[in-house]
Order: C-alpha cells, then structure tokens, then sequence
C-alpha cells in the first residue's frame, strides 16, 4: 500500500511542477509582450513633462492639465 502512496505522491509533484513551468511561461510571454506597451506609455508620459515650460505651468490649473495630459497619453482626444 505504501509503494502506490508514494507514486501518487511523485504524480502529484510532477503535475504540479508542469503547472508552474506552464505559468511561468504564460507570465514571461505576458512581460514581454506589455512591457514594450508600457516602456512607450512611460517614453510619451516623459516626453509631455519635459515639454511643459514653467510658464505653462503657472498658468494652468494641474487638474486640467493632468486631464489633458492623460487625454493625449491614453488617445482619448
């Protein structure tokens, strides 16, 4: 009785082993495929506070300068 425990013990582990190399490669393909996505959205973001001068920003309100900012990072123009 001990032998078939211990194969059904083995069993378990190797399921649970393909599981986590299953899930490791699912999260490396999801890195890989967003985080060009998200290096250009920070790249925009970056490029939009360097653009604003001091002038600007004393002139505008933040609330309504953080919306447009987000409009044209995010397209919803």
């Amino acid at each position: 009785m001990s032998k078939k425990r211990k194969n059904q013990e083995g069993q378990g582990l190797t399921e649970y082993l393909i599981l986590l190399v299953l899930i490791s490669l699912v999260s490396i393909a999801a890195v890989r495929s967003l985080g060009g996505t998200i290096q250009r959205k920070l790249e925009l973001v970056q490029r939009h506070i360097n653009d604003v001068s001091p002038e600007e920003d004393r002139r505008s309100s933040s609330s309504s300068r953080s919306s447009s900012m987000m409009d044209r990072i995010f397209g919803n123009r």
